[in-house]
């Protein structure tokens, strides 16, 4: 698969992504020395119980690599895709990988129909993704609610919102980060990224996953940036255009639009909501992203009349004001801070 910034390598015999190479750099980001990319079924032991939510310690770890089918599904100008077919333990899966034109990411949609379950003193079966990075990580990095967290590389499942970044040791270099759309355990130890994807734990719940599951992830290339960058990539893998068809129409809005845009500073939007108990009013809620004091400039879809800083519970905040610029409105915003705003229109 290869586009204007990316060559992405597929061994056409076990499935394995061995290279996704930066054309424009030069830089290879899959570690081949180590075989590359792939799914993995492995066996967790289970013997400090409560196996839904403890992943225990690897005991066995399988490589699927074996009886793969691999064929091309598409090879057109927007987008290039193979599809891998593994069929592993009684179960099976289904992972379209797609290179998109002038994207920086390698996405899988993936199908799988997982019928496999743990037996207590036998273990826990587990599908991962893991990818073992060709450069050195100093930590890794994630997305956790209202901000981010930088770790230690551990051998054990962490918390992630939906994604994980191998930060590299030399600065200002590229690096890999590992998104997802509904899977947030994450296992990044020895300049590698991995992600859970399946488990057949068996307490509470004996049989809590068996059945047909549709997940995706992708391996992006990113450069060195903020965390407010990565949180709106992540967000906009998890949020993809939508695109609704009508008759045209004379209107008065202009060609295009948007309800809110960050024109400055580091915050990311987390929540629109009506204020409790009105119409008129909106809360918007906000936090900082990068450790900044700094301003920040809003351009809304609407002149407000009032804007106001709350609480949580949306009562007035005394001290320092709001400014109205037309549509505009700015305020300074402290590093971590969560910040809840009352507009009025």
């Amino acid at each position: 698969l290869e586009n204007i910034f990316l060559r992405v390598e597929i061994d056409t015999t076990t499935g394995v992504l061995k290279s996704i190479l930066d054309k424009e750099t030069g830089k290879e980001f899959v570690d081949q020395a180590r075989n590359g990319g792939l799914y993995r079924f492995i066996n967790e032991d289970d013997q400090k119980g409560m196996t839904s939510w403890i992943v225990g310690r690897y005991m066995k770890i399988d490589r699927l690599t074996s009886n793969v089918k691999i064929k091309q599904t598409s090879n057109g100008p927007v987008r290039q895709s193979v599809e891998v077919g593994i069929e592993f333990g009684d179960s099976c899966l289904k992972s379209i990988i797609s290179l998109d034109r002038n994207s920086k990411s390698v996405n899988f949609e993936v199908e799988c129909e997982w019928f496999e379950r743990g037996r207590k003193g036998e273990g826990i079966p587990q599908l991962n993704y893991y990818i073992p990075l060709a450069y050195n990580c100093s930590a890794y990095r994630y997305d956790i609610p209202y901000g981010t967290i930088t770790r230690e590389g551990m051998d054990r499942d962490v918390p992630a919102n939906s994604w994980a970044l191998g930060v590299p040791e030399q600065e200002n270099s590229s690096a890999m980060m590992l998104i997802t759309n509904n899977k947030y355990g994450f296992r990044s130890v020895d300049n590698s990224l991995g992600v859970t994807l399946m488990r057949g734990s068996y307490d509470p719940d004996p049989y809590p996953e068996i059945g047909e599951h549709n997940f995706s992830f992708s391996l992006a290339v990113v450069e060195p940036s903020s965390n407010r960058q990565y949180i709106e990539k992540a967000y906009a893998y998890n949020h993809p255009l939508s695109v609704m068809s009508a008759e045209s129409s004379s209107g008065k809005l202009a060609t295009k639009g948007s309800f809110i845009e960050l024109e400055e500073g580091t915050v990311i939007l987390a929540a629109v909501k009506m204020a409790e108990g009105s119409e008129d009013k909106l809360i918007l809620r906000f936090y900082e992203t990068d450790g900044d004091n700094s301003n920040t400039v809003l351009n809304l879809f609407k002149e407000p009349v009032k804007a106001y800083f709350v609480d949580i519970n949306e009562k007035l905040i005394d001290g320092e004001s709001i400014k109205i610029d037309g549509r505009k409105i700015s305020f300074r915003a402290t590093a971590y801070q969560v910040i809840s705003i009352c507009l009025e229109f």
